[in-house]
């Protein structure tokens, strides 16, 4: 293979890469390569394995993106191009996948690419394929929407301007898809972005709610040039000291949930998503319910108290009637975006698994409106539910029912949750964690900002193994988590479900733990261990033998063990 695992780059999207542009450019040969083009054969017939496809995206500005998603890994890379004004020449530097070419001749026609390198196989040349993507309907918003982003893109626009030309690519299409008949648009507040231009917004005169989804990381930052720095996890010191294995009947911290009975929702467990160029289950990723399900019960949790419910049995009737049960965990992991109301204040969208689907000529309000009153819920809760457009596929899109805030307040007036803890694994869903004030809960979990399965699914596993050991608060989990991805080193076995083989992926998981957070009972985000001790630093030794020092069935007796510990032995 021509590039080494060592140069793999994280999937990432088409983000351009902020590099200078290589040599003269003609203006008319450029934009005859613009676009998204799909890698066939290498020179010695080396050709995509089931199940792959390599992207090479070639942007207006001279900016180049490859994605590469095959079946045991994925990369990304960027780069830079140009045409040389010696016809049919290219300057092509793509250094993650060692390519390098300066000034070598390339053939274009019939939307057929011939460049001068060998992607994967032997040979000077490789053939890639035009990605054109089908005519989108008049009235079918999503495809509409997500055509006009990508080709803004293409054109050299960033990820914000790429989102307002989607936003007026819809005002200009047919809107009454929303109204369920015929006239004039039925959208008063036209189409509109959320702050971080990541969603469209559309409203009716019904109140009833539409929004897509362009692509949360689209808004992100990501450093193409950088090399892998985080290595791989292995044995503390202190994992063969017999007492770090012993087990003692649990001291209970104060933001641990009162009750054992769990709710645990997987909307996406096997329902597709597209983003970054790669359509994923969370499956794929490693998200799985029997890990869930065998540490509960090793918690002590009864097999009857443990509900798991997957795809699209995921319904705000499901996650309304496990709510209302009061459980001491409450768990979904899926897909979220933050949003502020007109007056100012937060909003939140989570997706369920449940799709909306029109039939024959049906327009989407109809089977929305169809689909919403044949659910068994009080109307109370209909105005906290929406629909949102997801992409499941390059040029597939499907809708998805979302609850929103007010669904959660509704939740809040009916049942007390002020002994559960919530964790809602989902994109944005602690930017302002109101949810948590909402449903006035005893510890909140989510994520600041975008989050990636890459690492969203370890950190869950590994606080789902964790709260199994009797030894362990859901407060020491989170210094817990901390502290291994500063460290690198582990305890447990089960703590190596943070571990990485892919460099770029491990480094993921190690930078995401910024933009993860914890709310205890007393509303604040729980701190580092470092910042327990600060200036002290955080040495793997030094950690665990403060941890040993806390053992004692008192909470507030067991944190003076611990400064204790500490003042006089370090």
């Amino acid at each position: 293979m021509k590039f080494h695992f060592a140069f793999f780059f994280l999937l990432t999207g088409f983000l351009l890469a902020v590099t200078p542009l290589i040599g003269q450019t003609d203006a008319r040969e450029v934009e005859q390569l613009i676009g998204f083009w799909i890698w066939e054969e290498d020179e010695d017939g080396t050709v995509p394995v089931k199940d792959s496809v390599c992207t090479l995206a070639l942007f207006k500005g001279g900016n180049c993106i490859l994605n590469c998603f095959l079946p045991d890994f994925s990369m990304n890379g960027a780069g830079t191009f140009s045409v040389n004004s010696a016809a049919s020449r290219i300057t092509l530097h793509l250094p993650s996948f060692d390519i390098s070419v300066t000034n070598a001749p390339y053939t274009l026609g019939n939307d057929t690419l011939t460049l001068p390198f060998s992607l994967i196989g032997e040979g000077d040349q490789s053939r890639w394929r035009r990605d054109v993507p089908p005519p989108a309907a008049a009235n079918d918003l999503p495809a509409i929407a997500f055509r006009a982003f990508d080709q803004a893109l293409l054109n050299g626009a960033s990820p914000a301007e790429a989102a307002e030309a989607a936003r007026d690519a819809v005002a200009q299409a047919d809107l009454t898809v929303f109204g369920g008949g015929g006239g004039p648009p039925p959208l008063p507040s036209g189409v509109t972005l959320n702050p971080d231009k990541t969603m469209l917004k559309l409203v009716n005169k019904k109140g009833q709610q539409y929004y897509i989804l362009l692509d949360p990381k689209k808004a992100g930052k990501y450093d193409f040039t950088s090399r892998p720095k985080s290595e791989p996890l292995s044995p503390s010191s202190l994992a063969t000291d017999p007492r770090t294995q012993l087990f003692m009947k649990k001291s209970a911290g104060p933001d641990d949930p009162a009750h054992h009975r769990a709710a645990i929702f997987l909307p996406m467990l096997n329902q597709r998503s597209f983003t970054l160029q790669s359509s994923f289950t969370h499956q794929g990723w490693g998200e799985d319910p029997e890990f869930f399900k065998k540490y509960l019960l090793r918690a002590g949790y009864a097999p009857g108290d443990v509900t798991i419910i997957t795809d699209t049995a995921v319904t705000p009737k499901s996650v309304l009637d496990e709510l209302l049960k009061s459980p001491g965990l409450f768990y979904i992991s899926s897909h979220g975006i933050a949003d502020v109301k007109a007056d100012g204040s937060p909003e939140y969208y989570l997706v369920t698994g449940m799709k909306i689907v029109p039939h024959g000529n049906e327009m989407v309000a109809q089977a929305f409106t169809k689909a919403i009153a044949a659910l068994p819920l009080p109307a109370r809760y209909h105005q906290g539910i929406g629909c949102m457009s997801l992409r499941t596929d390059r040029y597939t899109e499907e809708w998805f029912v979302v609850l929103t805030g007010d669904f959660f307040r509704e939740v809040a007036s009916q049942v007390d949750l002020s002994t559960s803890f919530v964790y809602i694994d989902a994109c944005f869903s602690a930017k302002d964690p109101f949810l948590a004030r909402i449903l006035n809960v005893k510890a909140y979990a989510g994520w600041r900002t975008a989050s990636d399965a890459v690492a969203s699914i370890p950190y869950a596993k590994f606080i789902f193994s964790s709260l199994s050991r009797k030894s362990f608060s859901l407060r020491e989990v989170f210094c817990r988590l901390g502290l291994i991805l500063r460290t690198r080193r582990v305890l447990f076995k089960e703590d190596m479900v943070l571990d990485k083989e892919n460099p770029y992926h491990r480094d993921l998981v190690v930078d995401s733990f910024a933009n993860f957070v914890v709310l205890g009972s007393d509303g604040k985000p729980y701190p580092e261990l470092g910042a327990l001790y600060p200036g002290k630093g955080t040495a793997d030794g030094v950690a665990w033998l403060l941890w040993l020092g806390r053992w004692n069935q008192d909470p507030e007796k067991g944190s003076e063990n611990l400064r204790s510990c500490f003042d006089t032995c370090w």
